[in-house]
């Protein structure tokens, strides 16, 4: 377990959101966390399914947007 985990969800969601918020208003921020993203795609832990992409049949459209490059 790391440290990300021992937080309580709703802690865990105002990260989230403050990381959301501040690429929604800072390019370079943007940017900075689309190089975070771009790693992980690279260096992936193991492949995530989520089950709301899965019940959807949107799995292929979520790949197709994981794959295309965050700087367009």
């Amino acid at each position: 377990m790391n440290d990300f985990q021992k937080i309580p969800p709703a802690e865990r969601m105002v990260m989230l959101a403050k990381i959301y918020h501040n690429m929604w208003y800072d390019e370079n921020r943007y940017r900075f966390i689309a190089e975070i993203i771009e790693d992980f795609d690279k260096h992936p832990i193991k492949q995530a399914k989520f089950l709301n992409e899965i019940n959807n049949g949107t799995e292929n459209y979520a790949q197709q947007v994981c794959n295309r490059n965050l700087f367009d």
